[in-house]
């Protein structure tokens, strides 16, 4: 069993391991995945548990289907950072094209994760107009700086270091300002 970090949400910092079925378990123990089937996986949707709304909103993709279309959809707004950065990747995942107008939007979203979420969701799309908004975000201050780096080097035909040396690199060519810095792929 692998683990990977998928909740970012600034209040719980959790470690959410996977097993080969696409399931998660969360930290208490609970397994939640596609076989829990749509009703149940709408329950967990709107638990209070950041952790298992993102969760929910996972296993639910596997489902596939309008509804789950929309209700991807419908947590690009929720309260908690790690659902809105799954809703983007997942609309991703869907390959919902009719959410691009919605994934604009998250460009504004005030958590530079969300922001790289939504630009790497719209370059799936063949979109780049989330690279200067990934920019800024790699300028702001914070833990989400290293993954604005990683997030920039998809649009970047030279990558740079994905740590601290990396984002050191992107502040000093972001400040200075200079025309044609980068050359976007």
């Amino acid at each position: 069993m692998t683990t990977v970090k998928t909740n970012i949400d600034e209040n719980r910092n959790s470690d959410v391991p996977i097993d080969e079925y696409d399931t998660v378990r969360l930290p208490g123990g609970e397994i939640v995945g596609p076989e829990l089937g749509f009703t149940k996986l709408m329950v967990l949707l709107a638990d209070t548990h950041s952790a298992y709304r993102t969760a929910s909103l996972r296993a639910l993709v596997k489902l596939r289907g309008n509804k789950v279309a929309n209700l991807v959809l419908g947590r690009l707004n929720d309260c908690a950072v790690n659902v809105r950065v799954e809703a983007c990747r997942q609309i991703a995942v869907l390959g919902l094209r009719n959410a691009v107008p919605k994934l604009y939007d998250s460009l504004n979203d005030r958590q530079p994760y969300v922001v790289c979420a939504a630009a790497r969701a719209l370059h799936e799309f063949g979109d780049n107009i989330g690279f200067d908004y990934v920019c800024k975000a790699a300028l702001k201050k914070g833990g989400h700086q290293i993954e604005a780096v990683r997030c920039m080097n998809l649009f970047l035909e030279e990558k740079l270091p994905e740590d601290e040396k990396g984002l050191k690199i992107a502040t000093k060519m972001l400040t200075e300002k200079r025309d044609h810095i980068f050359t976007i792929n």
